[in-house]
């Protein structure tokens, strides 16, 4: 049998003086990712964003793009087949803004571009990750 999970989540970004980085974050497994968690009833993808990404790491981010990106991949959770879907949405935090993390989570990172690619995860990760970048690249030129 399959169950369905429906998740969303943000990559966040922050611009230091036109120095931008990226918050990963490392779950308790050790993989790094980004802020994500289940759409709770009667919620929005934007609304579970902005939740979770305050509920794991204590920033009220702004969103500034529907990045259109939702990752769809199969796990396998107590024997039950589960197809997960996470929409994901490009976030800025203000530059001044300390990360809190919760309990769910072992560290975090603040990272450019490059150095965020290198330590991340999972391949569909680093893939967010650039279309994010290129949105942003778009709107500074």
């Amino acid at each position: 049998m399959i169950k369905y999970e429906f998740s969303a989540g943000c990559v966040v970004f922050k611009n230091n003086n036109g120095k931008i980085n990226f918050l990963i974050v490392q779950h308790e497994r050790g993989h790094w990712s980004f802020p994500k968690g289940h759409i709770e009833l009667g919620e929005t993808a934007k609304e579970t964003a902005l939740r979770e990404t305050r509920e794991e790491t204590g920033l009220k981010v702004k969103i500034i793009k529907d990045l259109k990106y939702v990752e769809f991949f199969f796990r396998n959770k107590a024997k039950n087949l589960v197809l997960k879907k996470v929409h994901f949405f490009l976030a800025k935090a203000k530059p001044q803004d300390k990360v809190k993390l919760s309990f769910e989570f072992k560290d975090f990172k603040w990272l450019a571009y490059h150095d965020a690619k290198r330590k991340i995860t999972y391949k569909n990760d680093k893939q967010l990750l650039e279309k994010a970048f290129n949105e942003l690249k778009k709107r500074t030129q």
